[in-house]
């Protein structure tokens, strides 16, 4: 049972069974988790229950995790809340500044790092963690360590990152991640019919790897150009 001085972490993310999973390996290493799934939700558990550290999502419906990052430091309530964020797979080989300075987070975490990538991000804003605690509980059946969904979450990322480069002027114009959405519906799909035949062990699952990591990178572009920030 946690006390009450148990930190309290909330957990934004868009994928049900990993924030349960990230969830379940933060009350296994000693501390309290507060899940959202959405901007708003996030935001709403953010002001009502003060947590010591936002985990939050960059592509989360509603707000995205960059309009949360703002609104925290904006808040005079808020700022003592520590703030990671969670993106897609962050090249520096590809963009001239890390993704802390481009979002505003104190540190960025990659989405393919959780759960285990929490405990390296919370010592380093001074949040100990305990050694994992014993529990016979089963994990999520599509729980993120599958390996078959880490594979597929990286082809996503890579397809992502690609088409992304290969529609540069479609991101420069667009006032709106749907507006670019909707003009590569068709790049998307063939994206998807090609995932289906690398990883056909994720064909049964009800997420849209493809597209969640193209609206992720969608966001995280049109974010940094309106904050003057485009890492290209």
């Amino acid at each position: 049972m946690n006390g009450p001085s148990t930190p309290l972490v909330l957990v934004a993310l868009p994928d049900p069974d990993v924030a349960r999973t990230c969830g379940r390996w933060l009350g296994d290493h000693g501390l309290a988790a507060l899940l959202a799934h959405d901007g708003h939700e996030a935001l709403r558990e953010i002001r009502s229950s003060r947590p010591r550290v936002a985990v939050v999502d960059a592509a989360l419906a509603g707000l995205y995790g960059f309009e949360i990052l703002t609104c925290i430091a904006r808040e005079p309530a808020l700022r003592s809340i520590r703030t990671i964020l969670v993106t897609a797979a962050h090249r520096p080989d590809r963009y001239r500044r890390p993704a802390e300075s481009l979002y505003g987070a104190e540190i960025s975490l990659d989405r393919s790092s959780l759960p285990e990538g929490l405990g390296d991000a919370l010592e380093r804003l001074g949040i100990p963690t305990c050694t994992a605690l014993p529990s016979s509980a089963p994990l999520p059946a599509q729980a993120a360590i599958d390996p078959a969904i880490r594979t597929a979450e990286r082809l996503a990322r890579v397809f992502a990152s690609d088409l992304l480069m290969d529609h540069g002027a479609l991101l420069d114009r667009a006032r709106s991640e749907a507006e670019v959405m909707s003009a590569i519906r068709a790049d998307l799909d063939r994206g998807r019919e090609a995932l289906r035949r690398r990883v056909p062990e994720v064909a049964t699952t009800q997420r849209d790897f493809v597209s969640d990591a193209v609206r992720c990178a969608v966001a995280e572009r049109i974010t940094a150009r309106r904050r003057g920030t485009d890492p290209r």
